[in-house]
C-alpha cells in the first residue's frame, strides 16, 4: 500500500525489527488488501463493479499466497526498484511452501482480527453463508475455498502463542516462519493485554467449525477463560496482563483501550454460537452479564452526563490526576450496549461522544473529563472506527434519524480533514487538523464500512435473523448451519433469543433523541458551548454543501454555533414542545475534623467527643478504608447520591462506589457523638448482626492447622476479638476483609463471605430482627462468642423437658409459629442466654415483622429473629455472637457507606 499524502510505499519496517508500532500489524503480507476484502463484499450488493473488484483482489491473494505465483516485479528482486508486501512473502524461502512461511514476527491479536478474520469472513462472503455478492457477477476462475486454506495455515502459525503459554494467556508475538515466541528471553516482552487475550475466541472457533479442527476454538477458549478468570474481586479487568505470571501489569480497568473487545466477544460469542440445539452457549451471556455489571456499577458516570471512568480495579475508586481521563477506544460501549437491548443507557452514552466528536470533529485519542481539553498531549486520531460503529449499532435499534445526521457529521468531516491524494491521513492533532502520513488499515475494513451501512437501510445483512456478528474489526462471521456448533461448557439460564421491537416513538415527525431534555448536558459536559460563538475572520457559516473536501485546512464554523450537534442536524428534527432540563450537580461537600490538640483541662468542664490528642489514624483495607485513634484531622469528601450520602473520598483517597468506611469501635464515643448535628452516630434498635461460623468449616480448619503443626490459640480481646480470633483472625484489617459481605446492604449475605486463607474458617454474617414489647431485653453493645449451640426441631409451644437440652447450651435455636413469641420464651431453661426464633416463611430481613414478646421476661432471656427461608440456617452453627448497628448521620441524612465497628 502507499502512504497517504506522499504517496510513497509503505511496508514493514525491516531494518528496524523491534519497531512494534508499525512491524505488529504489517508481517510482510498485503494487510490492507485482506482486511478490507469484507468491506467490497458488504458494498458489492449495491455495486457490480465493486463485486468485479472483491472477486479480483480474491484470485490476488489466492494467487500470491497460496499458488506462489509473485507479482512480475518480485520475481527479479535486483530490479524492483520499490519492494512490495508480497516481497517478504518470498525472500529467503522455498517456492514450494504456501500461505504464511514468512520471516516475520507479528502480534498475534492484530494479525487475528485483521488476517485470520478478514480470510475467514471472505470466504465466508465467497461460499454464500453470508448474503451480499450479487449471483450475477462470477470470478473468472474456480474458487476452491483456498481463502480458507489461507485461514488454516495462518491458524497453525500463530496457534503455539497460545498453546506453549503456561497460564493460557497467549503471547502477545510470533515469528510466522519459526514459530517462535521468544528469541531472547531477556529482551522478550511477554505483556498481553486483556483484549488481546479475549479477543480470538471468535476468530478461532470459526476456523475451528469450518475445518473440523478444534484445537483453534479450545485454545482460544482457554485464553479467554484464562482472562475471565484473573477479573479482581468487583469483577474488573486491567489493561495488560504478563502471559507467563498471570499477573496484571497495572491496577487501572476500564472499557477503553487494552480491555475494550474482551467485554464485545462475550456478548457475540453467545450470539454467534447461537441458533440451534447445539449452539446456545449461555456461559458466553453469563460473563457478559456480569463484566457489564460491574462496568454499570462501578464505572459508570451520569452526571452531567453518561459515560465511564477508569477504576482501580481492587477498589473501583475512580482514578484521580494523570488518569482522569476517557480514550476514544471506549466509544464502542454505547453500540455493545444498544446491540445487547440495553436502549436507554446507549442513547446517553453515543450523546456524549457526538458532543465530544462536534467539539473536536474527530475524537482525540484521549479527553481529560476535569480539564476539557485533549489529554498528556495525546490528540490524534488515527481514523479509529468506534463511534461510527456504536453510532451505526444505535440506528439499527431505533431508526432514529438523528443517527443519520451524526453518520453524515461523521462523513463530511474526515472528508474534509483526512482525505488526501493516496488514501486517508489519519489526524496527528485534532485540534489544529496536522495530518499524519499513514493510513490504518482499519479505515476502509472498518470506519467507512460501518458508515455506508449506516445508510444502506436495505442491505442483504439488515434482513432475516442469523446469528451473524461482526468481529471486533469489523469482518461479518457467521457459522454455516450445516457445520456442527460447539457445545455448552456449562447449565445456566440462557436469555431470550429475540429482543422486542423498538418502542415507537411518541413523537413521529421529529427525533426523539434530539428532542429529548437532557441533549444539552452532554455538550455542556465537553465544553462544546464554549467554542466561538463567531469566526475569527469574516467567514459566514459552512452549510455541508459548502465544504472543499480537497481543501487543506479548511476552515469550519458550526451553522448552529455549535448550539446543536450533531452540527449536520436540521432544525427541524427538534420538536417544538421540546424542554430542556435543569443541569443536574454534584450535591457535595467535605466534612473537616479539627485538628489535634491538648486535651482540655478536667475544670473546664469540656468533653472532647473526637479524641483529643492523637490524630486518626487512616488506612486503606480490602474492601474500603479504616480508621482508628481518633477522628481528628480527618476530612472526608461526601456526595448526596439520591437521598443518601457516600463518603467518595478520604483525605484525597478516592473510595470506589461499593467500599466502606470502618470507624474503628472506639474512634468516636457514641454517647457523645449524638451532642454533634453535623455527625451522628445512631443505635439501630430494630435490627441486629449475627455473626457466625459452621461447625463443619471449624473441623475443617482444625484439621488443616494440625497438618501444619500450627496450633490454634484464641485470643480474647473484645467478643469480635474472640470471634475473629477463633477463626484465625488476629488484625484489624484482617477482620474488616472477611466482613465486608455484611455492610453493603441490609440483605443476608451469609452464603457470599469469603475466607481470608485458606486455614481461617469462613465468616457469614446474617441480620437479625429485635423483639418489641415488655418482654424485649436489651442486647449489649458486646456479646460473648457462643459456641454451644442448640437446634429445637419443634416449637417450644410446651414446656422443654429437663433432659431435652444440654445444660451447657447458651443459644437455643426456635421453629416460628403455632403459638406466641412470649409463650415460646417461658419454656427456654434458665441457662440459655439467647434465643434466636427461625422464621422459614421469610427469606430476607425486609421479610421479617418485629416479634411481639407481650409478657414479662423472666430470666432475661434476650432473644433476635433471623429469616431462615434462604441459604444458611441448615447448617450445623459452631460459633456465634451478636454486634449491634449503628448508622451515621450528618445534617439528618444517613451515610450510606460507612460502618462503626
Amino acid at each position: 500500500m502507499r502512504l497517504p499524502l506522499s504517496c510513497a510505499p509503505h511496508y514493514r519496517d525491516r531494518d528496524n525489527p523491534n519497531n512494534i508500532g508499525r512491524n505488529d500489524a504489517m508481517g510482510e503480507f498485503s494487510l490492507t488488501a485482506i482486511d478490507t476484502l469484507s468491506s467490497l463484499a458488504l458494498m458489492s450488493d449495491s455495486s457490480d463493479l465493486d463485486a468485479e473488484r472483491f472477486w479480483e483482489t480474491v484470485g490476488e491473494v489466492v494467487r500470491i499466497y497460496w499458488y506462489n505465483e509473485p507479482k512480475e516485479c518480485d520475481m527479479v528482486i535486483e530490479n524492483c526498484g520499490e519492494k512490495t508486501s508480497s516481497w517478504g512473502r518470498f525472500h529467503n524461502r522455498s517456492r514450494e511452501s504456501r500461505g504464511f512461511d514468512i520471516d516475520a514476527k507479528v502480534q498475534v491479536f492484530e494479525t487475528t482480527i485483521r488476517i485470520l478474520g478478514g480470510l475467514l469472513s471472505a470466504h465466508l462472503f465467497a461460499t454464500r453463508s453470508l448474503a451480499s455478492l450479487p449471483v450475477g457477477v462470477q470470478p473468472k476462475y474456480e474458487y476452491k475455498d483456498e481463502l480458507l486454506d489461507l485461514a488454516y495455515d495462518l491458524g497453525l502459525r500463530l496457534l503455539p502463542a497460545l498453546t506453549e503459554s503456561p497460564t493460557g494467556l497467549p503471547y502477545p508475538r510470533i515469528n510466522l516462519r519459526y514459530g517462535s515466541v521468544k528469541e531472547a528471553a531477556s529482551d522478550e516482552i511477554t505483556e498481553t493485554c486483556t483484549a488481546g487475550a479475549g479477543s480470538l475466541v471468535l476468530e478461532f472457533t470459526t476456523l475451528s467449525q469450518l475445518t473440523g479442527d478444534l484445537q483453534f476454538q479450545e485454545a482460544a477458549k482457554r485464553a479467554f477463560e484464562a482472562v475471565w478468570n484473573r477479573r479482581s474481586d468487583l469483577g474488573l479487568f486491567g489493561g495488560g496482563v504478563d502471559a507467563e505470571s498471570g499477573l496484571w501489569n497495572g491496577p487501572v480497568g476500564g472499557v477503553g483501550a487494552g480491555m475494550d473487545s474482551f467485554f464485545e466477544y462475550a456478548f457475540k460469542a453467545f450470539v454467534l454460537f447461537a441458533g440451534d440445539e447445539f449452539g446456545e452457549d449461555s456461559w458466553f451471556w453469563k460473563v457478559w452479564e456480569q463484566s457489564s455489571e460491574a462496568v454499570r456499577t462501578h464505572m459508570r458516570m451520569e452526571i452531567p452526563t453518561m459515560w465511564w471512568s477508569n477504576v482501580h480495579l481492587g477498589t473501583g475508586a475512580p482514578v484521580q490526576g494523570a488518569s482522569s481521563w476517557t480514550d476514544s477506544l471506549s466509544a464502542f460501549w454505547p453500540g455493545l450496549l444498544a446491540a445487547s437491548g440495553e436502549i436507554e443507557e446507549a442513547t446517553r452514552g453515543n450523546m456524549f461522544y457526538s458532543a465530544l466528536w462536534s467539539r473536536f470533529s474527530a475524537l482525540p485519542e484521549r479527553w481529560n473529563f476535569r480539564t476539557g481539553s485533549v489529554e498528556g498531549g495525546l490528540g490524534w486520531y488515527p481514523g479509529r472506527p468506534e463511534f461510527a460503529e456504536s453510532t451505526y449499532m444505535l440506528y439499527r435499534a431505533t431508526k432514529d434519524p438523528w443517527y443519520l445526521y451524526v453518520g453524515e457529521m461523521i462523513m463530511r468531516d474526515l472528508k474534509r480533514r483526512c482525505w488526501g491524494k493516496c488514501g486517508w491521513a489519519g489526524l496527528q492533532d485534532v485540534k489544529t487538523g496536522e495530518r499524519q502520513d499513514r493510513m490504518e488499515s482499519f479505515w476502509l475494513g472498518e470506519t467507512w464500512t460501518y458508515l455506508f451501512l449506516l445508510f444502506d437501510e436495505d442491505h442483504p445483512l439488515h434482513k432475516g435473523d442469523d446469528p451473524w456478528v461482526f468481529t471486533t474489526e469489523g469482518h461479518p462471521i457467521i457459522l454455516p448451519k450445516s457445520k456442527h456448533r460447539i457445545r455448552s461448557p456449562g447449565t445456566y439460564p440462557a436469555p431470550p433469543l429475540s429482543c422486542p421491537n423498538p418502542a415507537p416513538t411518541s413523537i413521529p415527525f421529529f427525533s426523539t433523541t434530539a428532542s429529548r431534555p437532557d441533549v444539552f448536558h452532554a455538550s455542556h459536559f465537553t465544553r462544546l458551548h464554549l467554542l466561538p460563538k463567531t469566526p475569527p475572520t469574516k467567514l459566514s457559516p459552512l452549510q455541508p454543501s459548502d465544504l472543499d473536501i480537497y481543501a487543506e485546512n479548511s476552515y469550519f464554523w458550526s451553522p448552529s454555533n455549535s448550539t446543536f450537534y450533531p452540527w449536520t442536524l436540521p432544525p427541524y428534527l427538534v420538536s417544538p414542545d421540546s424542554i430542556c432540563s435543569r443541569l443536574p450537580a454534584l450535591d457535595s461537600f467535605d466534612l473537616i475534623f479539627p485538628q489535634p490538640k491538648a486535651r482540655l483541662s478536667s475544670a473546664s468542664g469540656s468533653s472532647d467527643i473526637f479524641g483529643a490528642t492523637t490524630a486518626g489514624i487512616v488506612k486503606r483495607v480490602q474492601g474500603g478504608i479504616s480508621i482508628s485513634g481518633s477522628m481528628r484531622g480527618v476530612r472526608m469528601g461526601m456526595t448526596n447520591e439520591h437521598g443518601i450520602l457516600r463518603i467518595t473520598n478520604i483525605g484525597g483517597t478516592s473510595l470506589g462506589k461499593s467500599e466502606i468506611v470502618f470507624l474503628e469501635d472506639k474512634v468516636i464515643d457514641k454517647s457523645g457523638a449524638t451532642m454533634d448535628p453535623n455527625f451522628q452516630i445512631v443505635l439501630d434498635h430494630e435490627y441486629v448482626d449475627l455473626l457466625i461460623q459452621y461447625a463443619d468449616d471449624i473441623r475443617a480448619a482444625k484439621r488443616e492447622e494440625e497438618l501444619k503443626q500450627v496450633p490454634i490459640i484464641p485470643e480474647t480481646k473484645t467478643a469480635l476479638g474472640e470471634l475473629l480470633s477463633r477463626l484465625g483472625f488476629t488484625s484489624l484489617e484482617t477482620q474488616l476483609n472477611d466482613l465486608l459481605s455484611l455492610y453493603n446492604d441490609d440483605d443476608d449475605r451469609g452464603d457470599e463471605a469469603t475466607p481470608t486463607s485458606t486455614s481461617s474458617p469462613r465468616l457469614h454474617a446474617f441480620a437479625g430482627i429485635i423483639p418489641t414489647g415488655i418482654g424485649a431485653v436489651d442486647i449489649p453493645t458486646t456479646t460473648p462468642v457462643f459456641t454451644n449451640i442448640y437446634t429445637l426441631r419443634n416449637p417450644a409451644c410446651t414446656p422443654i423437658q429437663p433432659n431435652g437440652i444440654p445444660k451447657t447450651a447458651q443459644v437455643l435455636i426456635v421453629p416460628r409459629g403455632t403459638c406466641a413469641f412470649s409463650q415460646k420464651l417461658q419454656h427456654v431453661p434458665s441457662f440459655i442466654r439467647l434465643v434466636i426464633f427461625l422464621d422459614k416463611s421469610a427469606s430476607a430481613p425486609q421479610d421479617l415483622v418485629r416479634p411481639l414478646l407481650d409478657k414479662e421476661n423472666e430470666y432475661g432471656t434476650v432473644a433476635v429473629m433471623v429469616a431462615g427461608g434462604g441459604k444458611g440456617w441448615e447448617r450445623e452453627v459452631g460459633s456465634l455472637t451478636l454486634r449491634r448497628r449503628w448508622s451515621v448521620w450528618v445534617k439528618d441524612i444517613r451515610v450510606g457507606n460507612v460502618v462503626v465497628l
